[in-house]
């Protein structure tokens, strides 16, 4: 009786677990907004349209340069492109604390593909970071104030994919 409890155990946790990451889907628009505050969430600078952007943090207005779908790449990483521009965010130069992150036309493997986990225990709640043989960094802010700008940092940020209806047709 012991054994078939462990096996429904571990049944049920990979099952919930499976379900929790199943959260982000394909085709689906959100906003990634702050664990912390859900009010502030990622946004092309100044909606720039095309060509490389900064990546910001702002109040939640729900427009499109403040959207964005999660395209799942073969070896289960991301794309992360906004609706508004149809550009993805990416690394602007090597992987390391501090470098920027930015909007870019890319969907270059090693710029722009995201690893992204649940945080275990809190729903629609994921790191989002890359890896290289220098360590894990993630997609983070300095500060939680309007158009702090997004970099790299070995200190893990949490933030919520809240879906939102696609405003950008």
């Amino acid at each position: 009786m012991t054994m078939k409890r462990t096996i429904f155990s571990l049944l049920l946790a990979l099952a919930a677990n499976t379900c929790l990451m199943a959260a982000i889907e394909e085709g689906k628009t959100y906003s990634i907004a702050l664990g912390s505050n859900t009010r502030k969430s990622l946004m092309v600078y100044n909606s720039v349209k095309s060509g490389t952007a900064d990546l910001a943090l702002w109040t939640e207005t729900d427009v499109p340069s403040q959207q964005w779908q999660a395209i799942m790449l073969d070896d289960g990483t991301y794309l992360l492109k906004n609706v508004y521009s149809g550009n993805n965010i990416a690394r602007m130069g090597t992987l390391k604390e501090g470098t920027a992150i930015r909007i870019i036309n890319s969907s270059s493997a090693t710029r722009a593909a995201w690893n992204i986990s649940a945080v275990e225990g809190k729903s629609d709640t994921y790191l989002i970071y890359m890896t290289s043989d220098e360590g894990t960094f993630y997609l983070s802010t300095s500060a939680t104030t309007d158009g702090t700008l997004t970099t790299f940092s070995a200190t893990p940020r949490e933030w919520k994919f809240i879906e939102r209806e696609n405003k950008s047709t």
